[in-house]
């Protein structure tokens, strides 16, 4: 997930170059992510300092349409990925090309 100075820096652009007082002014914005996975990191605060720079607290949220994705797309033809995602995101952490217990980290 984007922290939001990033998104409105990206809007506040769009307004000058266009001239238009409309989100993005007036262009299509395409953002991919998944907002359960990364949020700002908000260094020696708590996570409502998480979620007040994250997207969602920004004025532009209301503008955006999320379409969840409902069908694995890589995990679809890949099952050898798909495992490996399973295994890491259950009991292990993957840094460096090494697998880590989550007790050792």
């Amino acid at each position: 997930m984007s922290n939001c100075a990033v998104i409105e820096c990206v809007d506040q652009l769009l307004h000058s170059i266009t001239l238009l007082d409309r989100s993005f002014g007036g262009k299509v914005f395409v953002s991919l992510g998944d907002f359960h996975q990364v949020t700002p990191v908000v260094k020696n605060a708590g996570p409502s300092a998480c979620f007040d720079t994250s997207i969602r607290s920004s004025y532009l949220w209301p503008a955006f349409r999320v379409l969840p994705l409902t069908a694995p797309i890589r995990n679809a033809t890949d099952p050898e990925y798909s495992a490996w995602v399973d295994y890491v995101g259950k009991e292990l952490h993957y840094h460096d090309n090494h697998d880590i217990l989550n007790d050792e980290v």
